[in-house]
């Protein structure tokens, strides 16, 4: 007995009918390569739609690719094993605000950096600034990453009087505004 093909197909077994995994067809329809539900009120898919599908999923593979969206520490598991080094779930997380690969989402109150972006990265470089720029220090490693006391350290952080903001939208070759600040936070009145 022949097994007919279904008129139509749901969000669980369009996928399964490609062979992709639901990520992967989340992605898909997210990229445009997978239309709308046409049928059923807009819960199902025509098996037209299905068929258009499999004739293209060379071209639905390739533009999905084969690395879902993942967090900062899985991340860093896939850079380290590329590029044979430590890689920290820090390093990741500069990566993302340096936009190299960016930040796509999240789940549950976590970041989820592009999959996509991520299979792409290959700038050990790029990498190896961003371990660098993304490393947490203790307050004295800080300290003595900047050369000062751990004192003086103490006096920056506890100011009133700094705008962070506009000191960290200074460009660079541009006097800080924290240039012209007084030996002391002024006393209040």
């Amino acid at each position: 007995m022949v097994k007919k093909e279904p008129a139509d197909y749901g969000p669980i077994q369009f996928p399964a009918r490609l062979g992709l995994q639901q990520w992967e067809f989340e992605r898909a329809q997210a990229l445009g390569l997978i239309p709308a539900a046409d049928v059923a009120s807009g819960s199902r898919w025509s098996a037209a739609v299905v068929a258009d599908a499999m004739s293209r999923l060379e071209e639905i593979r390739t533009a999905v690719g084969a690395q879902p969206n993942v967090g900062a520490w899985r991340a860093a598991e896939i850079l380290g094993e590329r590029f044979g080094q430590e890689v920290s779930a820090d390093a990741v997380m500069e990566l993302g605000r340096r936009n190299l690969i960016p930040v796509i989402g999240e789940y549950k109150g976590h970041a989820m950096y592009d999959g996509r972006a991520l299979e792409a990265f290959a700038d050990r470089e790029a990498l190896d600034a961003a371990a660098h720029a993304g490393q947490l220090y203790s307050k004295s490693a800080a300290a003595a990453y900047l050369r000062v006391r751990p004192a003086d350290l103490d006096d920056l952080l506890a100011r009133t009087d700094l705008d962070w903001t506009v000191a960290q939208a200074t460009p660079k070759g541009r006097p800080s505004p924290f240039a012209k600040l007084p030996d002391r936070e002024p006393a209040s009145a």
